[in-house]
């Protein structure tokens, strides 16, 4: 008797292409589709299991829809300089249901990625910048919508120059994970429309939070960290000209307390 597991896809992105026309090309919003379903979309390969999309250089302009996935997926730029994001006003990245990883590459504009689906959250290697938002977080917001069970990781990366016009935070915001795990992270110039000593520049709930070599500074109308977990480990943690408090740290209790 033989069992025969679904292989993951790797499905590779035609440099700069974000159209959403069948014209025999593998363009990003493309590339996701067939992740999503597990079909072939114009000239990308049907996705199975869990997918791996590459991204070469290139700038890639996401409009008109959110870049939505909801299936696991690896999108994996060639690398951070070089493999650009760039996003309109209003639209970002969406994560649904299923793992996402994202490494490698620059999300710029729009309100960068927001996402309440069930699954571990990966980044590495990457930079967010300048998104702008009128009321939710700007930057990276992931809140964990069911069970708390699933990792948030985040290694390498920075995230700036970020704005919310209102008062619900602009910076990282990683809510309701069992486990948060923040590794060379550094968090700065981001700015709140409304001053806050509630939310933190990075803004952190779950049950086990850990932070190494994590800089907070020069934050706009904003706290500079504020954690909520169970369990906080933290080493060689800068927070400093920030224009909120410095940290705030408190035991978790619930789901995404504030």
């Amino acid at each position: 008797v033989s069992t025969q597991h679904a292989q993951a896809a790797a499905i590779t992105v035609t440099p700069g292409a974000t159209d959403q026309t069948v014209n025999g090309n593998c363009s990003l919003y493309e590339a996701v589709e067939a992740a999503n379903t597990d079909a072939s979309v114009d000239a990308c390969p049907a996705g199975s299991g869990a997918d791996t999309i590459s991204i070469p250089d290139g700038a890639y302009t996401i409009s008109v829809i959110n870049l939505s996935t909801s299936s696991a997926v690896s999108l994996v730029g060639q690398s951070r300089s070089g493999t650009v994001l760039n996003i309109d006003t209003d639209y970002g990245i969406n994560k649904g249901d299923g793992d996402l990883s994202i490494s490698h590459l620059t999300v710029k504009n729009g309100f960068g990625i927001s996402g309440s689906g069930d699954g571990n959250v990966t980044i590495n290697d990457t930079i967010w910048e300048n998104a702008s938002t009128s009321s939710t977080w700007s930057g990276i917001n992931i809140t964990q919508s069911g069970s708390d069970e699933f990792t948030f990781n985040i290694t390498d990366s920075i995230v700036r120059g970020n704005t919310n016009q209102g008062n619900s935070g602009a910076g990282l915001y990683a809510s309701n994970f069992e486990t948060i795990n923040l590794n060379n992270v550094d968090v700065h110039d981001n700015t709140l429309g409304t001053p806050s000593n509630q939310d933190g520049a990075i803004e952190l709930r779950g049950t086990q939070a850990t932070l190494n070599n994590v800089d907070s500074h020069n934050n706009s109308n904003i706290s500079g960290l504020g954690v909520a977990a169970q369990n906080t480990e933290m080493n060689q943690i800068d927070s400093y000209d920030n224009e909120g408090s410095g940290m705030r740290i408190s035991p978790f209790v619930g789901t995404n307390q504030t």
